[in-house]
């Protein structure tokens, strides 16, 4: 009776793990096109001047 709910919490534990995993990855890329976009905006300011 008692090791079912490990077995399941194991397993939430180990989809949440999954997901965080895309989530980590999915805001590393946003990250480095967000400060693409901000390192290229700040260059057409540069050039604006």
């Amino acid at each position: 009776m008692s090791s079912r709910p490990i077995g399941k919490s194991n397993n939430s534990f180990k989809c949440l793990f999954e997901n965080l995993n895309k989530l980590q990855f999915v805001l590393i890329e946003f990250a480095f096109c967000f400060s693409f976009a901000f390192h290229s905006t700040e260059v057409c300011n540069e050039q604006n001047f």
